[in-house]
């Protein structure tokens, strides 16, 4: 099976999720947005997971990304359609501002007036197959904003996990995975 893996912030392809994708995987690859990327400017960033799609979707890929991963494949995904018979896993995804109150944090992430525009607009060609999956207590990606942004991509599937934050436990992350990959 070939997968994919977009990490979020400081994410790594060889640790935590992305070694177990890996472990899982007879194809992997991905894009590590940890300080290296990071680095980059989030044009190239974009760039990066588009020659990630370019060279590496195929038929029968399954696409994770998760939390940042996510909006950059969004924004990757503006009028570039996947091959069709590609799945994705949007994973706690960070969909647009974010406000911690009780930290003191408010994050507002980059070109965010373009992917509005573009979900709105209908810009973003749905893959063969979308779920997007996070935590009923996720403080970065609000049950309604998921909601919303699942049926303006038309996702197949959407899911509020109870019990769970940003950081999705393994053995529910496990499940959830099972879930997708017999998809």
């Amino acid at each position: 099976m070939k997968i994919l893996y977009l990490s979020g912030r400081g994410g790594e392809l060889d640790q935590g999720l992305g070694r177990h994708l890996q472990s899982r995987a007879t194809e992997f690859g991905g894009v590590a947005f940890n300080d290296a990327t990071l680095s980059h400017s989030f044009g190239g960033q974009i760039t990066a997971v588009q020659q990630l799609l370019h060279d590496s979707a195929c038929d029968n890929t399954y696409l994770i990304a998760n939390s940042y991963g996510c909006y950059v494949l969004l924004h990757a995904l503006i009028d570039q359609p996947l091959m069709t018979t590609t799945k994705v896993l949007l994973l706690s995804p960070l969909l647009g501002r974010t406000h911690l109150r009780a930290q003191g944090f408010s994050s507002r992430p980059p070109r965010l007036k373009r992917l509005d525009a573009a979900l709105n607009q209908g810009l973003i060609i749905k893959p063969h197959y979308l779920a997007l999956i996070a935590g009923v207590d996720d403080p970065i990606c609000e049950p309604a904003e998921l909601q919303n942004i699942a049926g303006l991509l038309q996702a197949d599937r959407w899911k509020i996990l109870p019990k769970q934050g940003h950081m999705i436990d393994h053995d529910v992350m496990n499940t959830v995975l099972t879930e997708f990959f017999a998809t």
